[in-house]
């Protein structure tokens, strides 16, 4: 009987020593848990492809889903860069996406015309 008292005092030491973590407070669980904005956007684009092996040829245009990095990585004069993954015909590309500058664009369609 005394060796099973033994037993039983080593096992609820065992239980003892692992114990609980400390609760976390409300507050601070609320600090932690911030929302994480993505750094892509995904879009769809409407391209036109011109194929050379096709008799010098414009395709019809398709549609790629890509998902684009929301902050450039370059910028020039007219346009800034941004780099995308673009599924395409069950292939995922790297790609570079360069968008026109609003105030640029608005001078480009002055000088160009309609």
């Amino acid at each position: 009987m005394e060796s099973h008292r033994k037993e039983n005092t080593k096992h609820a030491n065992e239980l003892k020593s692992t114990g609980f973590p400390k609760s976390v407070s409300v507050s601070s669980m609320l600090k932690k848990g911030k929302l994480i904005n993505p750094e892509t956007d995904n879009v769809t684009l409407r391209i036109e492809e011109f194929s050379i092996a096709d008799e010098m040829s414009w395709l019809e245009p398709v549609n790629v889903n890509m998902s684009v990095q929301r902050k450039p990585f370059a910028e020039g004069a007219f346009r800034k860069a941004y780099m995308a993954k673009a599924l395409y015909r069950s292939s995922q590309r790297d790609c570079v996406l360069k968008k026109y500058k609003k105030r640029k664009w608005k001078e480009l369609q002055t000088c160009l015309g309609p």
